[in-house]
């Protein structure tokens, strides 16, 4: 079992590694400059440069790695990896214990070797933590680790505000689960014990909101473009719900990203046709079809819950669509698709060694190129500094519509040459190109202050822009 998580863990730090010391970027470079003003100045800092903040999980590991090893590039892209390898290792032991190691090796390994959990995760955005924290904290329910288990929600809720969505799938579930045993007289003292450690993310999220009116501050609401943006985030996502608003066009973006963005839509294939399959093998074979209420069923049941909360409340939100939203849902659509890819390769008599094959070229095609052709027709391409993009940057994504796979990397590793190296060895670049390696001007001339990167270089080459003198 060791071995089988070794080779996924061992597969995501070699992909990763190029990205160590990566000067940051995009959005990864705002989360940056947030976490040296939480350095400098704790939330005293934090709050004085900026208008709304997410909680604090972020920043204090960020503090933590540079009290650790020192405040620089290499200590920031060490959070990245090591939340990544531990999200890979935990991810095994959760599909092992609900498909057994088969699927489990394979959905791992496709985790392990996801364009956008590795792009996201070079700069350990709040998304990528949260993932990772969703699928530590699948793991302590579908084992019963109930303490552990609300510490993790509390952690999530700590990283971002929509980690309440896991919260309310998880305790739902559990609500129902009782009032059934209730309902047949089997309720035990110790399950009402249990449902009371439920109150410790509850108080955490409360904390928070509390310690953020203190210091005259809201819930994140940046970037919203809701017409009920003045009355907060909570606000708007209910309005969405119960007057249909979430059928707009922030939605129809995210989801189509979720279904399709870069051979996406192969995943779903693979899972309809399994789907299929098992429906029709059921009705001809007039198997009645039993739930039992035990952990592996609440479990899968808690994460139906949460992907369908997540499809419908968060990606509906009004805000920039950028892929990175859909990654806590990515987990989820591994773990299907390696079940029933497992399936249909039974079932079809497929060799081992062609499905084998088939999969390390769909990985690769995933992770360095823009090939699918079905992405292509709905955002087709453009060109980045020499890379071939689908065009998600003239989409509601925005610049960050480039954080997807390891393409995504050889942008980060330019910008990252050019801010450090010796002018003569590099070439000139236009002015659309320097736009497109410090698009934010602000935070990239902080960025390049703080960790004393080569500002005459900078302005050397990028000849044909005033904008970085």
């Amino acid at each position: 079992m060791h071995i089988n998580i070794l080779f996924p863990v061992v597969t995501f730090f070699v992909l990763f590694m190029p990205a160590i010391g990566s000067v940051p970027f995009l959005d990864g470079n705002i989360d940056f400059i947030k976490s040296h003003d939480f350095y400098q100045g704790g939330f005293d800092q934090l709050f004085a440069n900026w208008n709304s903040v997410h909680p604090p999980l972020k920043e204090l590991l960020a503090l933590f790695a540079f009290k650790s090893f020192g405040f620089s590039a290499f200590s920031y892209t060490l959070l990245g990896i090591t939340t990544g390898i531990i999200g890979v290792a935990f991810y095994y032991k959760l599909a092992n214990k609900l498909f057994g190691a088969k699927v489990a090796g394979l959905a791992s390994l496709i985790l392990s070797t996801s364009g956008l959990f590795l792009a996201v995760g070079v700069f350990a955005l709040t998304d990528f933590i949260l993932t990772v924290l969703i699928i530590i904290t699948f793991y302590f329910y579908l084992h019963q680790k109930h303490l552990l288990l609300a510490l993790t929600i509390s952690l999530a809720l700590l990283t971002k505000e929509t980690a309440g969505v896991l919260f309310i799938a998880i305790l739902l579930v559990e609500t129902i689960s009782l009032l059934k045993e209730a309902f047949f007289k089997k309720l035990k003292l110790s399950s009402l014990a249990q449902l009371l450690l439920y109150f410790l993310p509850f108080a955490t999220a409360i904390f928070w909101n509390y310690f953020l009116k203190l210091n005259n501050k809201n819930v994140w609401q940046d970037w919203s473009f809701s017409e009920t943006n003045s009355k907060g985030t909570l606000y708007t996502i209910y309005i969405n719900l119960i007057s249909s608003s979430f059928l707009n066009k922030y939605a129809y973006q995210n989801w189509l990203q979720v279904f399709v963005l870069n051979f996406n839509w192969v995943y779903w294939a693979v899972i309809a046709c399994g789907t299929s399959i098992y429906i029709f093998k059921t009705i001809l074979g007039k198997q009645k079809l039993t739930i039992k209420l035990n952990q592996k069923n609440k479990t899968a049941a808690a994460m139906v819950v949460f992907f369908i909360i997540y499809f419908l409340a968060v990606l509906s939100f009004q805000t920039y669509t950028i892929p990175r939203y859909g990654l806590p849902l990515m987990p989820f659509i591994f773990l299907l698709f390696s079940y029933f890819l497992a399936k249909l390769t039974n079932f079809l008599s497929i060799p081992k060694h062609i499905t084998a094959g088939l999969i390390i070229v769909f990985i690769f095609m995933q992770l360095f190129f823009s090939l699918d052709p079905v992405s292509i027709y709905f955002w087709k391409k453009a060109n980045v500094l020499g890379e071939d993009f689908y065009s998600l940057n003239n989409t509601l994504a925005g610049n960050d519509g480039l954080t997807y796979n390891l393409q995504y990397l050889k942008i980060v590793r330019l910008r990252s040459k050019l801010m450090s190296q010796d002018c003569q060895k590099v070439a000139r670049i236009s002015k659309t190109d320097c736009y497109w390696l410090f698009p934010d001007i602000n935070n990239d001339k902080k960025t390049v202050t703080i960790l004393k990167l080569n500002k005459s270089c900078i302005r050397k080459v990028c000849t044909e822009s005033n904008n970085y003198e």
